[in-house]
C-alpha cells in the first residue's frame, strides 16, 4: 500500500475560527500519522523473515567430530564450548548429528560406557538440515514440528553452521521487541494532535 500526499483529503469540515494555516498544519500531522501507519504495516509484513545466516546465525566456529570419537570426549567437548549439540563428519560433509539429549536417551539410560560407547553407535546419522537462505519461521516451525532442537546448516553439500531453537527464539524475541517499540514510537510519537 502506497499513500499518494497529492489525494490527501482531511474528512473534516473547517471550523469558522480556523485559518487557512491551522488546515495545512493538521493536514501535516495527519500526513505524518498515515506515512506511520504504513511504515509499522509493512514492517510487520516482515515478521521473522531473517534468513538463518546471517541474520539469525553468524561466524561460527564450526568442529566436526569424526565418528570414532567418543561420547565421553564429544561431551567433553559439549561441557568446554558450552553447547547442546556437535556435528559429526569429515572434511566438512556432515554424517551425523549428536546431542545432549541422545547422551542421556541413547547412552546413559541404556547403560552404555561413555568411554568406549563411538558417536557413529548413538548420533543420528544423516539427520534434516537446512539451507543459509531459509527463514528463520519455516525453521521454527520445521524444527517444532519434528521435535529436534538443532538443525546443521549446509551449503553446497558442506556444514556451515548450526542453529538452535534457542537461537530461533532469540531471533523471534528481538523481532517481537523491535515491533513493541515500533507500535510504542508509532502511538506515543506521531505528533498528531499537536502544533
Amino acid at each position: 500500500m502506497t499513500l499518494n500526499p497529492n489525494r490527501f483529503t482531511i474528512g473534516r469540515h473547517k471550523e469558522p475560527s480556523e485559518s487557512p494555516d491551522d488546515q495545512q498544519s493538521l493536514a501535516r500531522r495527519s500526513w505524518r500519522f498515515l506515512t506511520k501507519i504504513q511504515d509499522v504495516l509493512s514492517k510487520r509484513e516482515d515478521y521473522m523473515h531473517r534468513k538463518v545466516v546471517p541474520d539469525i546465525v553468524n561466524q561460527q566456529k564450526i568442529e566436526l567430530l569424526t565418528s570414532g570419537t567418543t561420547v565421553r570426549n564429544a561431551a567433553r567437548n559439549m561441557a568446554e564450548r558450552h553447547i547442546g549439540a556437535v556435528l559429526v563428519g569429515k572434511n566438512r560433509k556432515l554424517q551425523g548429528i549428536f546431542t545432549e539429549r541422545d547422551v542421556l536417551t541413547r547412552v546413559v539410560a541404556r547403560g552404555l560406557d561413555p568411554d568406549t560407547t563411538t558417536l557413529d553407535q548413538v548420533m543420528t546419522p544423516d539427520p534434516d538440515t537446512v539451507g543459509p537462505d531459509e527463514l528463520g519461521s519455516a525453521v521454527l516451525e520445521r524444527m517444532r514440528a519434528s521435535g529436534y532442537r538443532h538443525v546443521p546448516v549446509l551449503e553446497n553439500g558442506e556444514v556451515i553452521a548450526i542453529v538452535s531453537i534457542r537461537d530461533l527464539y532469540a531471533a523471534a524475541k528481538r523481532e517481537l521487541e523491535e515491533d513493541l517499540q515500533q507500535r510504542e514510537a508509532f502511538i506515543f510519537d506521531t505528533g498528531y494532535g499537536t502544533g
